[in-house]
């Protein structure tokens, strides 16, 4: 299910950016004849249909970026931005790669407080941009310049 638009939060109205109320978005599934649960667990789009065959007890039959397992971390990207979220740390950096927000959602929730670029959150920064490049690699596309009689 979509989740809608910003509708004011942090003065804006439409999606597009990474504040948690673009980003959590409630997630339902249901199985016949188990228990019904609730957990916080972190979940990228890429993983929800692995984890429906793992449901349906199906093997995945190729590799692929998503799983069934629980992630520790979640991705998003969006233009030339990238997004990591572990459950209470989020950091966002730009083409460069440089850190530009930099939030700890345990002690403020609603994203006020931006840390980035503060000394005291040097290593905190630089284990969050590995992840990132870690993530960049697994998941880079390879484009291609067509010449000649195969150009568009």
């Amino acid at each position: 299910s979509d989740h809608g638009e910003m509708n004011g939060d942090y003065d804006r109205l439409y999606k597009y950016n990474f504040f948690q109320s673009s980003l959590m978005v409630p997630l339902i599934i249901r199985v016949p004849d188990c228990a019904s649960t609730v957990s916080d667990e972190l979940v990228e789009f890429i993983d929800i249909g692995p984890r429906i065959l793992d449901l349906a007890g199906v093997p995945l039959s190729y590799p692929q970026c998503g799983g069934a397992e629980p992630n520790p971390f979640v991705f998003s990207e969006y233009e030339q931005e990238t997004m990591v979220y572990d459950g209470r740390w989020k950091m966002v950096v730009n083409q460069q790669h440089q850190p530009y927000l930099l939030f700890d959602l345990r002690t403020d929730p609603h994203e006020q407080l931006n840390l980035a670029g503060g000394e005291e959150f040097r290593d905190k920064e630089q284990e969050l941009l590995e992840e990132i490049r870690t993530f960049l690699v697994r998941t880079a596309t390879i484009s291609y310049t067509w010449e000649g009689e195969n150009r568009a």
